[in-house]
């Protein structure tokens, strides 16, 4: 089965760059098919073992080459066919407008070759793009000069530019399901995605380290969207080793973000010090140093505490059984069940301490979870006073059972801490759960 994969895959590939190559074979600078030319390189696309991008300022050079199934740079990048498709057709078919006379041509510092399984190699040394009119360029081991047309210059002036910048191709951003966090500041955070949507809504993200709550999911939705935006790491203008940038240090003392998404596939970024609007950085992927967009520093300044949801318990109508409040001397039974086929009322039927209320008066208490914010979170119970109350809310769906206990906070009468979760202890304002138990209180009486 992976053969039939793999052959497809070289089938559909070689299908793209002869689509492209066709394109370039019939070309001329207006559009039209048939005029001659003069030919800098017609020995098309099917042949060939690698693409490169020389900069002699810097004295490096990238080579892309063949594989079975994409081009690998010599840097540790992977690129699609489909990605240099185009290139590699305008440099198998090359041709110009015209030979210009040109003592005082000026190379820039780039240069672009392509090689081919006969050991054939067309190199050309690269002067200037002019917008709307081409681009000057010299065939390695020649004196001439030619113009190209303008489609092919800014195919070039692309490929310059894309293949001195790294795509983040390694990691699908629309596929993540796990996030870790790592500065010396702030410490460890993990994050998951949870394993299934809430109901009537999407999925939710969860913080496992450096304590058990749920994440808010908007705040990591937005790391994953910085992530999508920023796209690639640029490449430095001379090569950087490590201990020039901040990046010598060892695990444990580099600020790091981790992503793991649903194809399994995990990639970490490393990084520097700062440089203009940029960071040095190194990734799991790559052999070099790069850099990205400083952006990419709003995600690692969020602490733990700024990553947790506020709300205090999520509470899912159409999943909820049961719900049981005590508080101090008094008790309160939510129930709901869904309605059997033969029964007049569709959907779910709602009670209180086992009398029918209304759907609006069981959404209004069950709105009181998700408006009740946490005023703060830790990671130990900082004293076991005496329990005030609990909730034990029974679902229809994994987590079967869940207790949210309120105990009292010694230094401060105002605020209640709330154990949910396992390790998680959070506080919220005493006065927010007398309000529920008022409520409850209300619609008791209304109901009776």
């Amino acid at each position: 089965m992976k053969q039939k994969k793999k052959t497809v895959v070289c089938v559909g590939a070689l299908l793209l760059l002869l689509i492209a190559g066709t394109y370039y074979l019939l070309m001329d600078e207006d559009g039209q098919a048939g005029e001659e030319s003069l030919w800098l390189c017609d020995r098309g696309v099917e042949r060939v073992v690698s693409l490169s991008v020389e900069n002699s300022a810097d004295e490096r050079e990238f080579v892309f080459s063949k594989g079975e199934e994409s081009f690998e740079g010599n840097d540790g990048s992977i690129y699609e066919y489909d990605q240099l498709a185009s290139y590699i057709a305008a440099l198998g078919y090359m041709k110009a407008v015209k030979k210009v006379n040109m003592p005082d041509f000026q190379m820039s510092e780039y240069s672009v070759t392509l090689k081919y399984e006969n050991k054939e190699s067309f190199c050309y040394h690269l002067g200037d793009y002019i917008e709307g009119v081409g681009m000057y360029v010299s065939p390695e081991g020649k004196e001439d000069v030619y113009l190209v047309d303008s489609i092919r210059a800014e195919k070039i002036e692309d490929m310059i530019t894309s293949l001195y910048n790294v795509t983040l191709s390694d990691i699908d951003f629309d596929e993540i399901r796990g996030i870790r966090l790592y500065t010396p500041e702030n410490g460890l955070i993990l994050m998951n995605r949870s394993e299934a949507p809430r109901a009537n809504e999407d999925f939710y993200w969860n913080i496992f380290e450096p304590f058990v709550w749920t994440a808010d999911t908007e705040v990591v939705d937005d790391m994953i969207q910085t992530m999508k935006e920023i796209g690639y790491l640029k490449r430095t203008n001379q090569k950087m080793e490590p201990s020039e940038c901040g990046l010598e240090k060892e695990e444990g003392q580099i600020s790091c973000i981790t992503f793991y998404d649903e194809n399994d596939s995990e990639w970490t970024i490393y990084l520097g010090d700062k440089a203009g609007d940029d960071v040095y950085c190194r990734t799991s992927d790559l052999k070099d140093v790069y850099l990205i967009d400083q952006s990419v520093l709003r995600i690692l300044e969020s602490t733990a505490l700024e990553i947790a949801d506020p709300v205090l318990y999520h509470y899912e109508v159409p999943s909820v059984k049961k719900c049981t409040v005590k508080w101090q001397e008094e008790q309160y039974e939510l129930s709901a069940r869904w309605a059997d086929e033969d029964e007049d009322q569709r959907g779910q039927r709602f009670f209180l301490d086992g009398a029918g209320i209304s759907g609006a008066e069981y959404r209004s208490l069950a709105k009181w979870f998700s408006e009740t914010r946490i005023t703060d979170i830790g990671v130990e119970v900082k004293q076991q006073e005496a329990v005030e109350g609990t909730i034990m809310i029974e679902r229809l769906s994994a987590p079967y059972q869940q207790e949210i206990i309120f105990r009292a906070v010694q230094e401060d009468a105002s605020l209640l801490q709330v154990n949910l979760r396992g390790s998680a202890t959070v506080y919220i304002k005493r006065e927010a759960v007398e309000e529920l138990i008022s409520s409850l209180r209300n619609c008791r009486s209304h109901s009776s």
